[in-house]
């Protein structure tokens, strides 16, 4: 079954409750954003390479139909991180083993703060440090701030 622009069920898929999208819709809106506006901070790592949203996943019940309801737990991966966003190159992981796949995450360093996983570069974007100044800290103090704790719980080598 393929929707098209202007079926019914495009008016009405159930995915925004008290107008807060789903994570499934919120990961089928985000992946369209970073392949295709070039104001989208992600841009420059999927759409300036060349990574495309197929013609099917345009349609937000096609992507629901072929992925199904993404689990806690769970994010979209490309196979081929080189291709495109479509079925046959597309799977749901967890979160680390999504990170270990990432092209810019070769000799990366995994950390756990707050029982959460990133590797070196995401924490020092999340906690607004600069990259270079972040991964200086944590070579020499094992640590991005002082009065946060973090824990190596892998490493990541091509």
């Amino acid at each position: 079954m393929v929707f098209k622009k202007g079926d019914s069920i495009n008016k009405k898929h159930g995915h925004f409750v008290n107008y807060k999208a789903s994570k499934t819709y919120t990961c089928w809106s985000n992946m369209k954003k970073r392949c295709q506006n070039p104001r989208d901070p992600a841009y420059k790592h999927y759409g300036e390479r060349g990574i495309r949203v197929c013609e099917r996943w345009q349609m937000f019940e096609n992507f629901l139909l072929d992925m199904g309801e993404i689990p806690d737990g769970l994010e979209i991966d490309r196979i081929d991180n080189n291709g495109d966003y479509e079925p046959s190159n597309c799977r749901l992981i967890t979160k680390l083993d999504n990170l270990k796949n990432r092209r810019i995450n070769k000799n990366a360093r995994l950390l756990k703060h707050n029982n959460m996983i990133k590797d070196l570069y995401a924490w020092c974007d999340y906690f607004n440090i600069k990259r270079q100044t972040g991964a200086t800290r944590w070579y020499r103090w094992g640590t991005l701030m002082k009065d946060k704790k973090f824990e190596l719980v892998g490493e990541i080598n091509d």
